[in-house]
């Protein structure tokens, strides 16, 4: 809070930041509410489900782009996203106006797409404009304000979407108009201190190229990481659970559009809540209960969480019920993170671990589109009980692989301690 307050510059950037976010969550909401009106809303709420899982994938290549932009560029790129950004969804809001139906769930799942890739390369521009303007002593805290900045406007949009929705009496086209409107906005901020930026960027001190920095060396890390095992043996079966995570939520979607009497908007909102508010709580508390347990018997309790949250689906249990298994699974989530990072910047080297950051990301993010392509497959053609069975039987064989690779990893130790 200190450097929020004290420093002009990330104030800005902090408050613009805050903006896209709260516009992305209350829209990405809207859309499943607009996908669940339609006929067939399990193959519409599937296609924006798949289309909100790709660009994370690309991020490793977004940040490679802003690795290749030159530092005094840097700032006015970062508006020139928020602009982008703020155009795609008034041309979103002008399709809503004159079309209607499965067409539109796909132009508009399209348009997302590349406005969420487009904000994965301005989340990757954050580093470096940060890193230009805050000291040294002061980067830790103001990193971690942004985290709960980040969250905290998440958790309040996706709890009070609903409430949006209603008041805007799920007007799509209106809400689009007010996503675009925070992008511009946030534009606008950004510049009002962009003579300041450009100047604090254009005088910024490079270090010079590293062996990283170019394509070479950038897949010569990737192939580093895939080789280690023991760092292989902890993000396969990360990646693995959160593919099955990122299952879980366009099921409940699709479970609550198809069996809840309930108003719609305000329980896809609760859910939304539910599982930021379970990261949250499990990033602030993992430091302090979970410091001995370790990542694969976390992974373990996760992936049984999952298994649990299927059957509950399957039998049809209460709102209030689901909703709690939700936030639960949300903060084992939240349990998994920052032992995961620890983990990564324990075992990789200082130099490389920016392009192995997002290497792992990129490891991660590619699993989420296979298993979701797959569960919402089935649910689209063979029903729930074909997809739900799905998901139970793959949690319960990933959790058979977490323990071989935690009994390895022991054996290794051992091993190590003895030789």
């Amino acid at each position: 809070m200190r450097v929020f307050i004290r420093n002009k510059l990330y104030r800005y950037i902090t408050i613009s930041d805050s903006l896209s976010v709260i516009g992305d969550s209350i829209f990405y909401l809207a859309l499943i509410a607009y996908a669940s009106q339609l006929p067939d809303s399990i193959f519409a709420i599937s296609i924006i489900s798949l289309s909100e899982t790709f660009p994370p994938f690309l991020a490793f290549w977004t940040g490679h782009i802003v690795d290749k932009t030159p530092d005094k560029y840097k700032a006015g790129a970062d508006i020139a996203t928020n602009l982008l950004r703020g155009i795609i969804y008034i041309v979103v809001a002008t399709i809503l106006y004159f079309q209607s139906g499965m067409i539109v769930v796909i132009l508009i799942s399209i348009l997302n797409f590349i406005s969420d890739l487009i904000g994965t390369y301005s989340d990757n521009l954050r580093f470096p404009i940060v890193y230009s303007i805050i000291p040294e002593e002061d980067m830790e805290e103001s990193l971690a304000f942004s985290n709960i900045s980040y969250y905290l406007f998440s958790f309040l949009a996706k709890a009070s979407g609903g409430i949006v929705l209603l008041l805007f009496n799920s007007n799509f086209e209106l809400l689009s108009l007010a996503n675009s409107l925070t992008f511009l906005i946030a534009a606008v901020l950004m510049m009002k201190v962009y003579p300041s930026l450009k100047l604090k960027m254009s005088t910024k001190i490079d270090d010079g190229d590293s062996e990283n920095d170019s394509e070479s060396g950038i897949f010569a890390s990737i192939k580093t990481l895939l080789s280690n095992k023991r760092i292989m043996s902890v993000i396969v079966p990360v990646a693995l659970v959160n593919a099955l995570v990122g299952c879980i939520l366009p099921l409940v979607y699709i479970y609550f559009n198809n069996h809840s009497s309930k108003n719609y908007e305000v329980l896809i909102s609760l859910v939304g809540g539910a599982s930021v508010l379970g990261i949250v709580v499990g990033n602030a508390v993992a430091p302090k209960i979970m410091k001995e347990l370790s990542i694969h018997k976390i992974l373990i309790t996760n992936l049984t969480f999952i298994a649990i949250i299927t059957l509950i689906l399957g039998f049809e249990t209460s709102n209030i019920v689901i909703l709690l298994a939700i936030f639960l699974l949300f903060l084992m989530e939240g349990f998994v993170s920052p032992k995961f990072t620890m983990f990564i910047m324990q075992n990789q080297d200082y130099n490389s671990l920016g392009v192995s950051s997002g290497a792992v990301n990129t490891i991660l993010a590619s699993v989420v589109p296979f298993h979701m392509f797959i569960v919402l497959s089935m649910m689209n053609i063979f029903g729930e009980a074909i997809a739900y069975s799905l998901v139970v039987l793959l949690s319960l064989a990933y959790v058979v692989y977490t323990f071989k690779m935690e009994k390895k990893n022991e054996i290794k130790r051992l091993l190590a301690c003895y030789s």
